[in-house]
């Protein structure tokens, strides 16, 4: 709610600003207010080409509000706005899914799977949802691969090596601290 306060204020100091509309849009969002956040996504989209980028939180709020075609329509606005952007192409084969136009979603998804330049996140999420429609289409061999290859790029992000590297440390230690001459004296097998 804090956020929202600071979103609010930014906007009575400049209310024809893009920046602060989006700030509004992207808070309102968060916070479950999607039918607020896409009235103030409509106005930004009102201020011009700029202003043409916020289709994508237009089509995320269609997304949540289950009004598939509309996503469509405003993520194609959005690739005409953002051409070139894998997360959009990503986007549109989600929701084509979500209408049950699984191979029109397999095809998009495939290709864009196979090109370079995603981070690690993206290309996790992309053959996530891919494994997702291949198992829809019964396609269970390649949607095993799919998911594999998730679980790959997964690996690769800096976040996740960076938990393992201090997550498993810190539980040995905490184990190792946790060992007092009396709970070693108490261990029988069974407890295994």
């Amino acid at each position: 709610e804090r956020g929202l306060e600071q979103a609010e204020r930014a906007y009575d100091i400049r209310p024809d600003d893009l920046q602060s509309i989006n700030d509004l849009v992207v808070t309102l969002f968060n916070l479950g207010r999607v039918e607020e956040s896409l009235g103030w996504a409509k106005r930004a989209i009102k201020l011009g080409p700029e202003g043409a980028r916020t289709n994508v939180m237009v089509a995320n709020c269609y997304e949540k509000l289950h009004r598939i075609d509309e996503a469509l329509e405003a993520n194609a606005l959005a690739q005409a706005a953002n051409p070139g952007v894998k997360y959009l192409e990503f986007q549109q084969a989600k929701l084509l899914a979500r209408k049950g136009e699984n191979e029109q979603a397999r095809d998009i998804l495939s290709k864009v799977s196979r090109e370079a330049g995603q981070d690690a996140d993206l290309k996790k999420k992309i053959l996530s949802e891919l494994g997702r429609v291949l198992d829809k289409l019964g396609q269970y061999d390649e949607a095993y691969r799919a998911f594999a290859q998730s679980g790959i790029e997964a690996s690769r992000d800096p976040a996740v090596k960076k938990f393992k590297l201090d997550y498993r440390p810190g539980l040995i230690n905490a184990y190792i601290e946790g060992l007092t001459a009396e709970r070693l004296g108490k261990w029988k097998p069974e407890d295994l």
